[in-house]
Parts: C-alpha cells; structure tokens; sequence
C-alpha cells in the first residue's frame, strides 16, 4: 500500500526525516518497503502553476487558453485538459523543459510557440496529442504531408477538431 506522507503528517506532528519515520513504522511493525520521491529530478522549467483563467480557443472546440500564476508572473497556455478548473494547481511545462517520453524511452525538450511556423522550421520529430492521447507523430513534413495540409497547424486542426465539424 502506498501512503503520502502528508496523510501521515494529518495524524503526526513530527520534525524527523522521512526516512526516520519508515523506520519508526518498521521497528512498530508496520513494513515500510521503500521511499518514492516524485518531483525531485524535475526539469527546472518545470513549475507549479495556479490557473487564473479559462477562455475557449477561438479556432478550435477542444483547446482553451489558460492563463496561469507560475509565482513570477501570468504566463497563457494552449491546453487540451477538459478537467482543468480556475484555482486548480498544475504542473506547468514551459519552454525548454525537459520532459520524459516512455513511448520512445527518451528525453523530449517542449518548444511552445504561438506560430506553428517555428515548430515546423525548429523541430525534426513532432508528438501530437488529443485528450492525453497521442494522435500523430513524425517530421513536420511528413506530417504536412500525410495529412495534405499547407502547415503544421492545419494539420493538429483537422486532427484535434470534432468529427461532426466539417474541414
């Protein structure tokens, strides 16, 4: 069973290490197996965010534009979550974080433009995700390609709209 030890600290006041503590609850009987540590190899681009505000994107049904609070100052987000809510915290990514990606068991740098442009003349492999899913991936121009588009963003477009609307 794993237990966060912010459920721990609910019951106990204590001042003692984490470690101090499994072996309190070992030496008692209860088996503490191992110590998981989340965060502490993140990226330092990557921060907590508090999300201000929540506007429909204006060319497409499933993405929003999110402003969010990364304690230095407002920054906007394209956001594909439909969970996300005003005053929720999140784990924002900004330009240059390094993030892991487990299909190809490597390391992925997230460039963020507001010109799809860029990514096209920038990038060698792109991953394009719908609701947390991957719906595409390749070089911009077998993407461009592929899809029969002029551009990058006509192609995350066609692939992210509703199948009800017409393209």
């Amino acid at each position: 069973m794993k237990i966060p030890v912010s459920w721990i600290k609910e019951y106990i006041d204590y001042n003692i290490s984490n470690e101090k503590i499994a072996e309190l609850l070992t030496m008692a009987g209860t088996e503490v197996s191992e110590i998981i540590k989340f965060g502490n190899e993140w990226d330092s681009n990557i921060t907590i965010g508090e999300i201000k505000k929540i506007d429909k994107h204006p060319n497409a049904d499933r993405l929003s534009l999110v402003e969010v609070d990364n304690s230095q100052n407002i920054v906007e987000v394209v956001c594909g979550a439909p969970n996300i809510q005003i005053n929720q915290k999140i784990a924002l990514a900004q330009p240059g974080a390094k993030l892991y990606n487990p299909y190809e068991k490597k390391i992925s740098v997230l460039l963020a433009s507001h010109n799809m442009r860029e990514v096209e003349r920038l990038c060698d492999s792109v991953l394009m995700m719908k609701d947390g899913a991957i719906i595409d991936q390749g070089t911009p121009k077998n993407l461009i390609n592929k899809h029969g588009r002029d551009n990058l963003e006509e192609v995350f477009l066609k692939l992210t709209r509703n199948s009800n609307e017409l393209w």
